[in-house]
């Protein structure tokens, strides 16, 4: 077998492969639950800032790329968004005060409340 052949054939492997993971079904189904809440914001300009920097991952505003639809980085992206939801998700803030503890036991952050949420978010210290 010749070098052409063969890098034919792992050319032709590899798109093969491309196709084939495209029909696993893990990060299709992208959904946007509604928002039940949000927290009170400081002002304007904090939320505008928190949904520029968090709000793809840890809200139910996602905005979903052109790209999230391709496997394997559309897996990536739906496992990222899963947890982060599931960490802080500024959407449903009825249940974001257990979480916000939990986050301040584990970071020692003692001077942060939940009600104090305003500018600085330190989620990911």
């Amino acid at each position: 077998m010749n070098f052409r052949k063969l890098v034919l054939i792992l050319v032709a492997g590899a798109i093969g492969l491309f196709l084939l993971i495209q029909l696993i079904p893990f990060g299709h189904t992208r959904t946007n639950p509604p928002v039940v809440s949000e927290p009170q914001w400081s002002s304007p300009e904090a939320r505008a800032l928190v949904k520029e920097h968090c709000f793809q991952c840890h809200s139910n505003e996602t905005n979903w790329t052109w790209y999230a639809n391709i496997a394997p980085g559309s897996w990536l992206i739906a496992y990222d968004v899963i947890k982060g939801r599931e960490e802080f998700n500024f959407s449903d803030w009825t249940t974001i005060a257990a979480t916000w503890m939990r986050w301040l036991k584990r970071s020692r952050r003692a001077t942060c409340r939940p009600s104090s949420i305003g500018f600085f978010i330190r989620v990911h210290a």
